[in-house]
């Protein structure tokens, strides 16, 4: 339960971070989710069998 409570805390925080009163309204959600996007990590690509 303590990990999803931090997770909470940090989504809050970034939600309500100073940055995004500099993001106009409409592209807000766009924005997020290229910033979810960009701090995924990449998928490893499968090794082919040899």
């Amino acid at each position: 339960m303590a990990l999803q409570d931090h997770a909470r805390e940090l989504s809050a925080f970034v939600i309500t971070h100073a940055f995004w009163a500099t993001v106009a309204a409409p592209e807000r959600a766009q924005a997020r989710s290229k910033l979810i996007d960009a701090t995924r990590p990449e998928t490893a690509e499968p090794t082919p069998a040899t």
